[in-house]
């Protein structure tokens, strides 16, 4: 809370008590979200939304829980929806990094490159030339544009970026903190990409023991690395080690998002690999056909090219 706010708060008691309320709805919400509760977040953000609106549709605030209900609708699959709650968001408070930079977020779930690069090219700009660069911050915008550059096949760029992103976080936090996972685990699958099984997997290994330890680590995050591990044991040769995570990472996945949710289709086509290389043809038939009806379904309600998400690679 900013000190201007806290003398009208302090002045007015009556509207102390509803920021407060509104900061505690705000948080609730955050919480649902990280822990993947995905339409319990949802129900929260459209009703403080609804309230705070009421009060001021041009509110600093209001930007605020629209940019948090847009990564929920994200979440839930909902392109098309979270686009257009990030506009509005952005046409109260112009030039907000963080929500640019989730509209980006947007375009490369939708596969829309060309109109992610540039967004996610003038945030990066912006955080670099910061009169204080904030590390974490700068460290998502270089893997966001990574991202691109791995959905475009530039994959040497991308690498070059993500390792960029991993010195300045080892530089601030350390060799062990959760928040490396932001360039070490879309670093893991850049180098499978490129063919490099051995250093990718060992890259990915070290994200699930950073990522383990810290029992704050939202499920969806283990997940993602959990599915990665057993694409990249399987094409190491290491297959019970494959089969296990890649099974595990599906069950979760399903418990979190339910059984028609476009990320449960992704793990499902990874696991569906995993099997292949393993010589279990038909298991992998079914599972494959399974990811593409949900994939097929979502694509439906929104209609766009599927693409691999950012978050999905951390």
């Amino acid at each position: 809370m900013s000190l201007s706010l806290s003398l009208i708060c302090a002045a007015f008691g009556v509207v102390f008590a509803q920021s407060a309320d509104e900061e505690k709805q705000l948080a609730e919400g955050r919480n649902l979200r990280a822990v993947g509760r995905y339409a319990e977040a949802q129900n929260v953000f459209t009703a403080l939304l609804r309230e705070s609106e009421q009060q001021n549709r041009e509110s600093v605030f209001v930007s605020t829980v629209l940019d948090n209900l847009a990564q929920t609708e994200q979440d839930l699959g909902n392109f098309v929806a979270a686009e257009r709650l990030l506009t509005r968001s952005l046409a109260i408070v112009r030039d907000d990094l963080s929500v640019e930079g989730h509209l980006g977020e947007v375009y490369l779930e939708e596969g829309r490159m060309r109109e992610a690069e540039p967004l996610f090219r003038r945030v990066l700009e912006a955080r670099q030339n910061a009169p204080q660069p904030d590390p974490a911050n700068t460290a998502v915008a270089l893997a966001d544009l990574a991202a691109v550059y791995k959905n475009t096949g530039k994959l040497v760029r991308s690498e070059a970026l993500l390792r960029q992103a991993l010195a300045i976080l080892e530089g601030h936090l350390g060799p062990d903190d959760p928040m490396l996972s932001i360039a070490l685990g879309p670093l893991g699958s850049v180098l499978a990409c490129e063919g490099k099984y051995k250093e990718a997997l060992s890259v990915t290994e070290r994200t699930w023991r950073i990522l383990r330890q810290d029992p704050r680590v939202p499920e969806p995050d283990l997940i993602n690395t959990m599915s990665t591990l057993g694409m990249l044991y399987s094409l190491t040769g290491q297959f019970r080690e494959a089969q296990s995570y890649g099974r595990e990472a599906v069950a979760k996945a399903e418990a979190i998002y339910g059984s028609d949710h476009y990320r449960l289709g992704w793990h499902l086509a990874n696991y569906a690999g995993i099997l292949k290389r393993m010589g279990r043809k038909d298991e992998a038939k079914a599972v494959r056909q399974r990811s593409a009806a949900i994939l097929a379904r979502s694509e439906q309600a929104n209609p766009v090219r599927h693409t691999v998400n950012v978050n999905a690679l951390r």
